[in-house]
Parts: C-alpha cells; sequence; structure tokens
C-alpha cells in the first residue's frame, strides 16, 4: 500500500472513532476502542489493528539492529513502523550518545591525568597530588557541561528538523497505543 505502517493504523483509528481535530461531531464509527477488550463482540474491530507486520519488522531489524554508529539509526522508518514518539525518542538516544562518544576522549585524559597525579612520586613527597587531581576534574566538570549544553541545544533544531518532516510539529495530543 502507499501508506506506511503507522499511518495505516493513524488512518484506521480515525476511521473507527471519529476524527478528533475537527469541530462538531466526529465523522467515524464512533467507537471508543480504548475501551473495548479482547472480547468475542469487538474483534472485528480489533482485527484491523495488527500488533506487528513480520516482513516490515523484519526489514527494520536488518537496518537497526547491527552494531553501528549511533548518528545512523534509521529514524525514518523507526517512526513509520513504531510511530513518531517511539522515533523522537530513539532519535534523542542516537544525538546524546553520539555526543557523549565526541566527550569520551576527554574523560579518558582527564582520569589518565587524575591517576598520574596520584601516583607521581613528587606530588607525594609535596603533597599536591589532591589538588592537581582537583584541577583535572574541574577543567573535565567544565568541558562536560559546555558540551552538554551544546548538545541539548543542538537536540531543539534536530528535534524541530524531526517534528517538520514527520508532520508532526505542534502536534499536542498524544496518540493512544494500538488497541489490542
Amino acid at each position: 500500500t502507499p501508506l506506511t505502517e503507522g499511518q495505516r493504523v493513524k488512518l484506521l483509528k480515525r476511521v473507527c472513532t471519529g476524527a478528533q481535530d475537527t469541530k462538531g461531531p466526529g465523522r467515524g464509527c464512533g467507537f471508543d476502542i480504548d475501551s473495548f477488550n479482547n472480547e468475542e463482540a469487538h474483534k472485528d474491530v480489533l482485527g484491523f489493528f495488527a500488533l506487528h507486520n513480520a516482513s516490515l519488522k523484519a526489514e527494520l531489524e536488518k537496518r537497526w539492529m547491527p552494531l553501528d554508529w549511533p548518528w545512523k539509526l534509521p529514524l525514518d522508518d523507526i517512526a513509520d513502523y513504531c510511530g513518531e514518539e517511539v522515533g523522537m525518542y530513539f532519535g534523542f538516544l542516537g544525538h546524546i550518545s553520539s555526543w557523549t562518544l565526541m566527550l569520551a576522549p576527554c574523560a579518558v585524559v582527564a582520569q589518565a591525568l587524575a591517576i598520574y597525579g596520584h601516583l607521581n612520586p613528587l606530588n607525594s613527597v609535596t603533597g599536591g597530588a589532591e589538588h592537581e587531581a582537583l584541577y583535572v576534574e574541574a577543567w573535565f566538570a567544565l568541558v562536560g557541561g559546555a558540551v552538554y549544553a551544546l548538545c541539548i541545544d543542538s537536540w531543539r533544531c534536530e528535534q524541530a528538523k524531526l517534528a517538520h518532516t514527520w508532520n508532526t510539529y505542534g502536534c499536542t495530543t498524544k496518540l493512544p497505543p494500538r488497541p489490542g
């Protein structure tokens, strides 16, 4: 079908429940799907909402599951299959992981300098090891705070770009999970 998995589920939900964003009466069937359970009377309606599509799930796993860099996540495919909220979640995880990987070499250097300051025999005689280690840790704290601020600011731009791409910018209603 020309629709993605997520678009198909949203369209079916809107047809079954009625349009939520229109003024006046809804245009759908008027079912309250959220109150349905797995009784025999509701199985016909709940049958439209498949929990998984095996072929799409297998394709997504092939692109997503191999170990790769966090900035190479297939976010559009994740959002199409799992929904935009899950896509945003994994987008944020990939974004913050990418920035943390850039900070990792600084952490290794700071730790090595702090250990060297404690193990240096000249510092143990003069008693300056603790002070040198505090300077290194303070330097790393400043660098880490600056990187975190840049990361969050960069995420705001990335989040707005994803929201416009997925047509969810300004969306304030939370979509419920798939019925059933």
